[in-house]
């Protein structure tokens, strides 16, 4: 019970780091009222020292201590945190002998491949990695956000599925980290750092709504099967539709879904075969699909579209590179989240200025 306590706590994120102990209980706190399984009882910092290696860097054992709802004894469990001046990290690798003046590709990949084979992700393993591009975090001197895309299988029962995922690790001279998360916030920097729109992402085989030269420019990434998606994509479909000249939707296949690649390449091998909107289609009916099984799902997309895919079609070498065009935009641009959306070329990270373009149309 402890070992899960403390690993559902670093999945939610609930780290956090203040001048005080005072305060770094009170986000204890705070981040514990979201949890329905536990109620926070008591943190107490029992030690921190500065790490030699690293720069700014400081080490923390922690007490933590809550109660699991409905009973009334207090699980404890020690731990420990890594803060930098307003931020927490809630693990870190110390690299030796690295020649490097950043952390190598090879050290970055050799951490991506023993996280996934830690307990939690017994189901997966790694094939491949490559770094894609590396960006300076300004706050934290000599420290890089570093994205990369795993290329991994899954094993679901008798089932193995390939599939690539979008990763973002931290990296400094001597160290990396899977998240810093920021302590105003509370929020990973995963969320912050964004990579920087070229006008050859304005691709004319992925706008799907508007003119190519309206006054505005907006790119989603964006998965059919994500409920926020669902409920973004059609409002901004419909505005740039009634209004190309002002909009102009660019589209690109972001999959957070175990079956999501087989229907973004379904799709593309539906526009390549000359069928129009076949990606915005996805997002104006009623499509669903509850299984994770790419035959089934398949199955799911030619019922409703009219379509006769194979799993051969869907994977053919012309579909993989339109396909793959999107996840090397998705890794370049630090995407990790969807719907993610860039509206004239900076990252709306609430989304609240799309939403103001788009109200301001419909008022007019």
């Amino acid at each position: 019970m402890k070992k899960l306590l403390m690993l559902g706590l670093i999945a939610l994120n609930v780290v956090a780091f203040a001048a005080t102990n005072k305060e770094i209980e009170g986000f204890y706190a705070r981040s514990l009222e979201r949890n329905p399984n536990f109620t926070f009882d008591r943190l107490r910092v029992t030690n921190r020292e500065a790490i030699k290696e690293l720069k700014g860097w400081e080490k923390m054992d922690v007490n933590l201590s809550v109660t699991p709802k409905g009973q009334t004894i207090p699980l404890t469990q020690n731990g420990l945190i890594y803060a930098y001046k307003g931020f927490i990290a809630p693990s870190l690798l110390l690299i030796k002998n690295d020649k490097h003046k950043t952390v190598s590709d090879e050290k970055l990949i050799e951490a991506a491949r023993a996280n996934l084979q830690s307990a939690p992700n017994a189901n997966v393993s790694l094939k491949s990695a490559r770094v894609i591009k590396r960006y300076p975090i300004k706050e934290i001197e000599g420290w890089e956000a570093v994205s990369m895309i795993l290329d991994i299988d899954v094993k679901q029962g008798t089932q193995t599925r390939s599939m690539s995922d979008n990763a973002i690790w931290f990296a400094g001279k001597g160290a990396i980290v899977p998240d810093i998360i920021r302590l105003e916030t509370g929020e990973s920097l995963k969320f912050e750092i964004k990579g920087e729109i070229k006008p050859e992402h304005y691709r004319a085989d992925h706008l799907i709504a508007g003119n190519a030269s309206a006054a505005n420019k907006i790119i989603v990434f964006s998965d059919p099967l994500c409920p926020a998606c669902r409920q973004t994509m059609p409002v901004l479909l419909k505005a740039a539709s009634e209004n190309p000249d002002k909009i102009a939707l660019y589209y690109y296949a972001m999959p957070t879904h175990g079956v999501s690649p087989t229907l973004m390449k379904a799709a593309i091998a539906s526009r390549l075969a000359g069928v129009k909107n076949a990606e915005r289609a996805m997002y104006e009916t009623d499509f669903a699909v509850k299984t994770n099984d790419d035959t089934l799902a398949l199955k799911a997309f030619n019922e409703t579209f009219g379509a006769k895919h194979e799993l051969k079609d869907v994977n053919a070498p012309e579909v993989l590179w339109h396909y793959n065009v999107d996840q090397q935009a998705a890794s370049e641009l630090m995407i990790t989240s969807t719907p993610s959306i860039f509206l004239n070329g900076k990252f709306d990270s609430k989304r609240q200025e799309t939403a103001k373009l788009v109200n301001s149309l419909e008022k007019k």
